[in-house]
Formats: structure tokens, C-alpha cells, sequence
């Protein structure tokens, strides 16, 4: 059966079946359909908290109990540090660390939070530069311990987090699999999951494929599951390290959102319209029992007259279960989830952002 056909196939029976979970889909290992009606949803009241360190913070993320680490975007003055450190029980502050710039040891921009295998330490990815910066829980220092520059063999890999103590796992912008690992000596040990195919007037390269599924990419302390989160399309992956098997979760909307092909032929760019087409996933946070995906469901348009981003967490176990819809009652930018101190903390949307922290219902603690 060709490639479209065998997706026709695939969204016919979508169709037929309705609200059915489980569908056959070769491409994964198991294929969900998430359908948000029937889920029981709770209503979650924030707690803003003024911390003055930060200036204009734009993500965050943590290391269960222990930390919690928010980040500044690059708007802020340059004598001004990218990351500060919170005791997450109590957001007292602890330290700060980032100093931005390209010199030794400096960080031009923070991309993502990689907590890593070593107890009192952390990796901040940026891919400004390709650099992943080691920094220290416990010294007062702001400068990184030491860094790593991706080698050329794997220079088109995006947001890269640890899969072992000497291999990187992360998403290439051009190449075949979803998910790629390298050994830190420049060596490809694998590539996990395969492209599958839509329905397209042009076919699509292993780039436009990545565009297509582009958004955000987090992994678990223990290393064992990795999620990525797709922001123009409800897609959910759940990578299983250990299994080497995927759980992908689509829905509520299963259509492929529109886009144009613009540029030349051999330099074609995949292109959405942010004012039409609502931006979907905005964050996922895991921890030891569940996936926490932040959603969106606002467009551009809506963002810029409202503020609203992202305002629902869907939650799921790991075999793509969904367990509960949780409704915020202020926008956010990203979440941290901490079941030990029992805190769900975000980043607020609005005109002076800053940490808000929810209580985990009761639904979810075990």
C-alpha cells in the first residue's frame, strides 16, 4: 500500500470509529486518539508569587524537590543573569547563574534545562551557539562549570538532552527519524521512529517533516522517557528509552493544520498562519507518574489582543492514557511540575510575568 493511501486508510478508520483510543498505525508502537470529551476536568486556582530577581522570565523547569530553575528570556540587560535558582517548598532564592555572552564559559541564550546524571549538577543548552554549559547546584558562581560544543557530525540537532552519560538524543532538522542519538564523540549510534507520510500537493523532505512536527522537546530525570510536544498540531510522543518504543497521542483535532510551501525548490520552507491557526502544544513537564502537556488553543492573533497563550494541562500516564483535563485560571508561557513539595509552577503570560504555583489535585498524588 503507497504512503497516501495507506493514511487515507488511517484517517477512514479514524472516522468510523469515533471516540475509539487504539488505533493500528505502523508508524508507532501505539497510536492513541485523544478525544477530550467524557475526561474529568478540575478547575486549578494559581497563587502568583512576585519574586523581584526576575525581570522578564519566560521558562521554566526543575529537579523534583530540590529545584527549581526559571529562565529569563534574552530581553533582559546584559549584566543580568539567564537563570535563577528556587527552593521549590519555599521559592526562597538560592543562586543565579548564566552569564550571558559568548566568552568562556558564558551563555549566550538558554534553550532548554537538562538535569542530567550527576547530583549536583545541571546542563543549559543553547542553540545559538551549540553549546551545552555545565553549571553547578551548590557553588555561588554564575559561570558554567564547563562546556560542550556539538560536533559537526550532529550540528543539526535541536534541543539535545542527555540520553546516557556520553550520548545526546534530540531532533535533527534533516534527517529521516524523529528522534536521532550520537555518542559526544561525534559517532551516530541510532535513529528511533520514522516520518510518516500526509497528503500533500509536493512531497515532503525529511526537513519539511520536521517543521511539520516542530515544537518541544523534555525528558524525565530518570532518562527513560523523553515527550515531544508539537506546537502547530495535537501531537504528543512518548519516547520510551529504555523499550526503544513510541506512544503517540493525537487529538483533539487530528487534522493537519494548513500550510503553504514557500521559497525555491531546493529550499522550500514550511509556512503556518499564526493568526488562523492556534498554536497547540506550549510546554510538558513529566514526572515520575504522569505527563503534565501544557496546551494552547490561541493563535497569534488571539495572544497579541488577549495575552492568552496557554491555559488547560492535559495530563496522561505513559502509555497515553489522558487522566484528567485541568483548567488554569491565568495563561502561561511553561510549566514545572514537582509532585515531592505538590506544586505545579508556571510562567504567566501577562504584562508583568512572574511564577504562579497551583496545587496538584488530589486526582494525582500518589
Amino acid at each position: 500500500m503507497k504512503g497516501n493511501d495507506l493514511l487515507a486508510s488511517i484517517l477512514i478508520s479514524i472516522t468510523i470509529l469515533g471516540c475509539s483510543k487504539n488505533l493500528e498505525n505502523p508508524y508507532f508502537d501505539k497510536y492513541v486518539i485523544f478525544d477530550d470529551k467524557g475526561i474529568e476536568q478540575i478547575d486549578l486556582v494559581s497563587t502568583k508569587r512576585l519574586l523581584p530577581e526576575l525581570i522578564n522570565p519566560f521558562n521554566i523547569a526543575g529537579k523534583e524537590g530540590k529545584y527549581l530553575i526559571v529562565i529569563e528570556s534574552s530581553k533582559i540587560p546584559e549584566e543580568n543573569r539567564f537563570m535563577h535558582l528556587y527552593d521549590p517548598a519555599t521559592l526562597e532564592h538560592i543562586s543565579e547563574k548564566g552569564v550571558m555572552g559568548f566568552g568562556p564559559n558564558e551563555i549566550p541564550y538558554v534553550s532548554n534545562i537538562d538535569t542530567g546524571f550527576e547530583e549536583n549538577f545541571f546542563w543549559a543548552y543553547s542553540s545559538v551557539d551549540k553549546k551545552i554549559s555545565k553549571f553547578s547546584y551548590e557553588d555561588k558562581s554564575p559561570y558554567a562549570v564547563s562546556q560542550y560544543k556539538q560536533p559537526e557530525s550532529f550540528f543539526k540537532m535541536i534541543r539535545m538532552l542527555h540520553a546516557s552519560d556520553s550520548t545526546y538524543l534530540g531532533r535533527s532538522v534533516d534527517e529521516p527519524n524523529r528522534l536521532v542519538e550520537y555518542h559526544a564523540n561525534g559517532e551516530r549510534i541510532a535513529g528511533y521512529g520514522n516520518w510518516e507520510p500526509v497528503d500533500s500537493s509536493e512531497p515532503l523532505d525529511n526537513y519539511l517533516f520536521g517543521s511539520l512536527n516542530s515544537g518541544w522537546f523534555i525528558g524525565d530525570e530518570s532518562k527513560r522517557y523523553y515527550v515531544f510536544a508539537c506546537n502547530h498540531r495535537d501531537r504528543l510522543e512518548i519516547f520510551d528509552y529504555h523499550t526503544k518504543k513510541y506512544v503517540v497521542i493525537d487529538g483533539p483535532d487530528l487534522a493537519i493544520p494548513p500550510y503553504e510551501l514557500v521559497g525555491s525548490e531546493n529550499n522550500l520552507q514550511l509556512m503556518y498562519d499564526i493568526n488562523t491557526n492556534p498554536y497547540r502544544y506550549r510546554d510538558v513537564s513529566i514526572t515520575k507518574n504522569y505527563v503534565y502537556a501544557l496546551y494552547g488553543g490561541f493563535s497569534e492573533k488571539d495572544y497579541r489582543n488577549t495575552g492568552d497563550l496557554a491555559k488547560t494541562i492535559f495530563v496522561f500516564d505513559f502509555n497515553g492514557k489522558p487522566i484528567t483535563i485541568l483548567n488554569l485560571d491565568c495563561s502561561l508561557y511553561a510549566i514545572s511540575v514537582d509532585e515531592t513539595v505538590g506544586k505545579i509552577f508556571g510562567i504567566t503570560t501577562d504584562a508583568d510575568p512572574n511564577v504562579v504555583e497551583f496545587e496538584i489535585p488530589n486526582l494525582l498524588k500518589k
